[in-house]
């Protein structure tokens, strides 16, 4: 049996897209179908069936999949043993991560990744959740930090971070977090679920209706900047406001806090490189040492 054909089968059993795994294993499309075709043949069983709905495994294609993924998996692990380290750890990994999160948590954890393996290149870009897991989905990114656990064959999800947000205002404002409609409120957007999720645990009737918005901007350092310079409020991860907060400018308004979950996210692929396991791996064990800084 040719072990190309193996290769292809299980990156489109994870994949369940022919562009993609043309893509992934740099062949054209048409040789996809050919091998998936010609692996059927060989084992007189149809693995996939292909419909409006997408691509979908059949039984036994998962049978397949389940009793040879792990057969594979070795022979490849004994293949890349042989491979130097040297030339394993050179290369680009590329990553994703909300703003906030990223450049207050995961770039220290980043920046002693490089110390450690300064031949990998982490290509680190600052996104959106919604886009991080497209480009997941696409090919684009290797690896993302995102607030939802993904449910899908081919997605897996670890959760490592747990991360607190407040409800802020400037350290002078004696105002009472009484009456929400007499606090004005600085937000990232009209209705930001976030907010809304925060304001329903703090207010026992809260109403839409009720919130009394100030000024609404996507960027979190840009409402910190208003809440420095009025009598306001916001609900915002503690990261972004804990140096403020430590210096006095800010302070906490409430002891009602909101715990979200961030999990590392990547494509399934028993044939990842070794730089790309060595990252997550990092990444996982690695952010035990930070999590203290998103807590309060």
């Amino acid at each position: 049996m040719n072990l190309n054909f193996l290769e292809c089968f299980l990156n489109l059993s994870q994949t369940l897209n022919f562009s993609q795994t043309a893509r992934e294993l740099r062949i054209a499309q048409p040789a996809v179908s050919r091998q998936i075709k010609n692996l059927e043949e060989e084992l007189g069983a149809t693995l996939f069936v292909r419909n409006r709905q997408g691509v979908h495994l059949t039984a036994e294609g998962r049978r397949l999949r389940s009793e040879v993924y792990p057969i594979y998996s070795r022979l490849v692990e004994s293949l890349t043993s042989f491979q130097s380290d040297a030339e394993a750890l050179k290369g680009p990994i590329a990553f994703g991560c909300y703003r906030e999160v990223g450049e207050k948590v995961l770039m220290p954890l980043i920046s002693e990744f490089k110390r450690q393996y300064p031949e990998i290149v982490i290509r680190t870009n600052f996104l959106k959740a919604n886009d991080i897991l497209e480009d997941l989905k696409s090919g684009v990114l290797d690896f993302g930090v995102i607030p939802t656990a993904v449910m899908s064959e081919n997605i897996r999800a670890y959760e490592i971070l747990h991360e607190d947000s407040v409800l802020v205002t400037r350290a002078t404002n004696e105002k009472p977090v009484t009456n929400l409609k007499e606090m004005p409120i600085v937000a990232y957007r009209e209705a930001d679920p976030f907010m809304v999720r925060f304001l329903k645990k703090q207010f026992s009737r809260f109403q839409l209706s009720s919130i009394n918005y100030f000024v609404m901007v996507n960027s979190h350092k840009s409402m910190v900047e208003i809440l420095l310079n009025h009598d306001t409020w916001a609900v915002l991860p503690y990261p972004s406001v804990e140096k403020e907060v430590k210096e006095g400018l800010l302070k906490i308004a409430s002891e009602t806090k909101l715990v979200s979950k961030l999990y590392l996210t990547h494509l399934e692929n028993p044939l990842m490189e070794k730089r790309k396991v060595l990252f997550k791996q990092f990444m996982r064990e690695g952010i035990k040492d930070v999590e203290k800084s998103v807590h309060l």
